[in-house]
């Protein structure tokens, strides 16, 4: 697949993923939200931001991701990618969001995930 970037700074392939249609994408959605575990990657904001017009599509992902071990991958999911769904993919993933807002592990509240947790709620106007 030409629009999967083959490595950090690899920005044609992000040309190719900006065009790519959400079923062109759908079977690699997990492989593409990998490029999100150091936001400083080149390509990582524009995965993210293509991500998000995944819609409902790229909820379970994102599940998998949060009920993961891997907080700081977890801490740019949300803070890159959760924050900018559309509110009814949003809620689809709330469950994961309060879990680690109310019961945070001892990773997730030294990588401060659960701080940019709470910041998705407020930010969608849920009570913490």
């Amino acid at each position: 697949m030409e629009f999967l970037p083959k490595i950090k700074s690899d920005l044609t392939s992000i040309e190719k993923l900006k065009s790519a249609s959400n079923e062109e994408i759908r079977p690699y959605l997990l492989e593409l939200a990998e490029w999100l575990q150091d936001i400083n990657w080149p390509v990582a904001q524009h995965v993210a931001l293509r991500l998000v017009k995944a819609g409902d599509d790229i909820v379970p992902v994102v599940k998998k991701i949060l009920s993961g071990n891997d907080d700081i991958w977890k801490y740019h999911v949300i803070n890159n990618l959760v924050v900018n769904l559309e509110a009814h993919s949003f809620s689809k993933v709330m469950s994961e969001i309060t879990r680690i807002v109310n019961e945070p592990t001892q990773g997730e509240i030294s990588e401060e995930v659960h701080l940019v947790a709470r910041d998705a709620m407020v930010l969608y106007g849920h009570n913490v």
